[in-house]
């Protein structure tokens, strides 16, 4: 407008809030909820215990808002029960769905190894023995790569999410006195099957490893003794 006062001119981007570190979008939310999922899976966080905000607030230095968030994905996951009043804790699951698990996470480990059984290659074979060596806690390692012998990817990602879900409970396994042992010992017949290629043996053995695993936790709820060697 002529004689006018003329509005000032648009120098840059409109002012924005600063956004807090927690509020950062999903990042910080799925950082806390692999720390806890690895935390349950590794059996550090015992099925049944209670799992506290506060707490977890601190150690994390943050709001419990991504808290809130993390738990409700490991609820979505499995790994955690929330009671109106009650609070969160690591999930349990009942006598029958367990033994439900574990039947169905043998017979997938059982057919990852009879494929695997038949298309074991020289380079899988050196593979697995050099996984064997390296080190011997390396159970889940040498599962991955069975699990990935098959040549299956359906049946691979079916086997690793039962697998996941059914760790905190094979940690059990972990406080009988010999029993590492015996696991590397089913381990090593599971792997000579493989490396015979003989896929009914390797199933076979696959099973009953995973069998005496569930044995070994209901010994442990129970408070026996470990399974015989076999």
């Amino acid at each position: 407008m002529a004689g006018g006062r003329r509005a000032p001119a648009r120098t840059g981007h409109p002012t924005t809030r600063p956004t807090r570190p927690e509020e950062a979008g999903p990042t910080r939310t799925e950082e806390i909820r692999r720390r806890l999922a690895e935390e349950i899976v590794q059996g550090r966080r015992a099925p049944g215990t209670p799992i506290d905000e506060a707490e977890l607030a601190s150690a994390f230095g943050t709001s419990r808002t991504p808290i809130r968030a993390a738990l409700r994905q490991l609820e979505v996951e499995g790994f955690a029960t929330s009671r109106p009043r009650r609070g969160t804790r690591v999930s349990t699951i009942a006598p029958q769905g367990l033994a439900e698990m574990f039947f169905v996470m043998a017979e997938l480990e059982a057919l990852c190894c009879r494929l695997a059984a038949g298309a074991m290659s020289a380079a899988a074979g050196a593979e697995l023995d050099q996984v064997r060596r390296r080190c011997e806690a390396a159970a889940a390692g040498r599962d991955d790569l069975i699990y990935r012998a098959s040549r299956n990817g359906c049946l691979e990602e079916q086997a690793r999410a039962v697998r996941r879900r059914v760790a905190p409970f094979r940690h059990a396994q972990c406080g009988f006195p010999g029993r590492l042992a015996r696991s590397l010992a089913e381990h090593e017949r599971i792997a000579a099957a493989l490396r015979a290629r003989d896929g009914e043996a390797a199933a076979r053995e696959m099973r009953a490893h995973v069998f005496t695993v569930e044995h070994a936790f209901y010994l442990h709820q129970a408070g026996g003794e470990p399974p015989a060697a076999s």
